[in-house]
């Protein structure tokens, strides 16, 4: 539950963000400032939210201690590379890594895609996709608390805490797959609704995969985080460019497709654009039900890094 709110923070901030560039592409500043309507000011907000942030980050954060929780003797009874290699020999740390970019892969060809998608695709206009997007991170962060909420009923009603985590994580890498259903469907109100239901599920693995990470180990903890998040960013960059050469690959296609059916240039950029992401649309809700089969298959419930040393 406690992940689940952290993520939910975040889809918070992607719900206000459309409206407020909604609002900064309406507003006007005094003469001498015009310079700074339209996108620099959607910059100037955030940047001054962050500094109000500082403020209250420190009055908050002033009596907390940071200092390391272990003894001298814990910190040096073992190597670093010890420490990687005690991590890379865990069977759950792959299954992680696996679970990690599959989640990621999901999330992020939405997040950067849909807009254009809905753009390009099914017509819909800039001010459109913003406030639907807005609908989509509320989606998505009702479904963040969604999954801590179920997975502390599932506890309640007997489950073991694992099995509740693997239960909410499988139910909702189910429901990704209606990407599938999506990426041919007709813009309207039905379409959005299952965009919207995608959000939903899509965020909601996230906190199931960070408490996944937190039984792999307590002492490692900040190692096995930066690692995966490491090459989960790596992984993105890679993915992002090989979609876009992929979308604009296929848009080529259809357009020259089209145009050796003797369509106008126009009309047939404008047709190809309907055809250049159907699927990677389509694709793109797959991979969280590959990481839920391995973990239900190959994970080992008592094989956290401190358990295996021992």
């Amino acid at each position: 539950m406690g992940n689940s709110v952290l993520q939910s923070g975040a889809a918070l901030g992607a719900v206000i963000t459309p409206i407020i560039i909604e609002m900064c592409l309406r507003l006007k500043f005094p003469e001498g400032f015009s310079h700074l309507e339209g996108w620099r000011s959607s910059f100037l907000i955030i940047g001054l939210t962050g500094l109000l942030w500082i403020v209250f980050w420190f009055i908050f954060t002033k009596d907390v201690d940071l200092s390391p929780q272990e003894t001298q003797k814990e910190q040096n009874s073992s190597s670093t590379w010890n420490d990687l290699s005690d991590i890379v020999k865990n069977r759950n740390f792959w299954i992680l890594m696996l679970t990690v970019l599959s989640i990621n892969m999901t999330w992020h060809f939405f997040r950067a895609w849909l807009p254009l998608y809905l753009k390009e695709t099914h017509g819909y206009t800039k001010s459109q996709v913003n406030w639907f997007s807005s609908g989509y991170y509320l989606a998505s962060d009702i479904g963040s608390l969604f999954a801590g909420f179920l997975t502390l009923r599932l506890a309640a009603k007997g489950f073991k805490v694992f099995e509740a985590k693997k239960i909410v994580f499988g139910t909702f890498s189910v429901i990704t797959l209606l990407s599938i259903l999506v990426a041919f469907m007709p813009a309207g109100p039905l379409f959005l609704g299952l965009l919207m239901v995608l959000g939903f599920a899509t965020l909601a693995l996230f906190p199931c995969y960070y408490s996944f990470s937190q039984t792999l180990t307590k002492k490692h903890q900040g190692k096995v985080t930066g690692f995966l998040g490491s090459f989960t960013w790596t992984g993105m960059f890679i993915m992002q460019i090989g979609a876009g050469l992929w979308i604009q690959g296929t848009e080529n296609h259809y357009t020259q497709l089209y145009l050796g059916q003797g369509m106008l240039q126009e009309a047939a950029e404008s047709l190809a654009k309907t055809k250049s992401y159907t699927l990677g649309i389509a694709l793109a809700g797959i991979p969280p039900i590959i990481s839920f089969l391995a973990i239900h298959l190959f994970w080992n419930p008592k094989g956290s890094i401190e358990q295996e040393s021992h």
